[in-house]
């Protein structure tokens, strides 16, 4: 127990060293410097971002009527002379993409919190930078939202990044959070949907190719020409036996006797009689 006790100590003091070396750090900060930032930080609200025209108003110096429908890019002549200006109060930007990235930010974050009012200095916080220079932040009371102003500076105190981020409420954050994942369920439901229409369409392509295949041949067979008519066949000549009728016989040989010119009729033989078409015909 008594170990556990002294281990805890120990991590306590660790945290508290790192705690106070960094506001120990924080409070190393030249005054020059902080003067410096906090200059700029009015210079930004007043004459820049407050001084942005709106969306039916004038614009302002430097800028023309079409500020809204450009890319918010200044000619070289207009940045020169905008450069200029801002310099003469200390206000440095790194460039002109820097300048414009800055403004882009702010418009955009303008449209949930609002035209910038004031500025909560009590919100306030300078830090180093990772690569040297400063990271700053403080909030500007907005017409709806109060807004986060981000500043990242160089070791040459050039303004290099410039941000504007509304601070939404807890409400919000989890309301847009259900309106994403809900946009991005109903995304995935709706695909999986569109897979199984297409997937069950192969069942029906194959039944619906056989009705059309079976639909061309009936309207083949219906306009093919008619087959002729197979012609009559004749009934069967039934052959009449006569051979047994001896009266019949005897007259026949008593005739073909007396064609041949013979007197006897008995040397001829009679085997069988049947009818001619040819004497019917006659």
């Amino acid at each position: 127990m008594k170990k556990q006790i002294t281990f805890l100590c120990c991590v306590l003091c660790v945290i508290s060293l790192f705690t106070g070396c960094s506001s120990k750090k924080d409070n190393t900060i030249p005054d020059i410097d902080r003067e410096q930032i906090e200059a700029n930080i009015q210079v930004m609200v007043d004459q820049i971002v407050c001084n942005l025209p709106d969306e039916e108003g004038e614009a302002p110096q430097y800028y023309d009527n079409s500020y809204y429908d450009t890319e918010l890019a200044l000619n070289r002549k207009e940045w020169t002379a905008k450069e200029e200006l801002l310099a003469q109060q200390d206000l440095f930007f790194k460039g002109q993409k820097v300048y414009n990235a800055a403004i882009e930010s702010y418009l955009k974050g303008r449209e949930d919190g609002g035209k910038a009012i004031a500025i909560d200095y009590d919100t306030l916080e300078i830090g180093y930078g990772k690569e040297g220079g400063y990271e700053v932040t403080v909030d500007l009371k907005c017409e709806t939202r109060n807004t986060e102003m981000a500043l990242s500076y160089n070791t040459e105190m050039q303004i290099t990044n410039a941000a504007f981020n509304v601070n939404y409420s807890i409400g919000e954050n989890l309301q847009k959070a259900a309106l994403n994942t809900l946009l991005g369920m109903g995304t995935v439901f709706c695909i999986l949907i569109l897979i199984s229409l297409i997937i069950s369409a192969f069942g029906i392509i194959p039944k619906l190719e056989a009705k059309k295949k079976e639909k061309a041949k009936a309207a083949a067979a219906a306009n093919a020409p008619a087959a002729p008519a197979p012609a009559p066949v004749a009934a069967p000549i039934v052959e009449e036996e006569l051979s047994d009728d001896l009266e019949l016989v005897a007259v026949i040989a008593a005739a073909i006797a007396a064609y041949e010119g013979s007197e006897d009729a008995s040397g001829y033989v009679v085997r069988s009689i049947k009818k001619s078409k040819k004497w019917q015909n006659a």
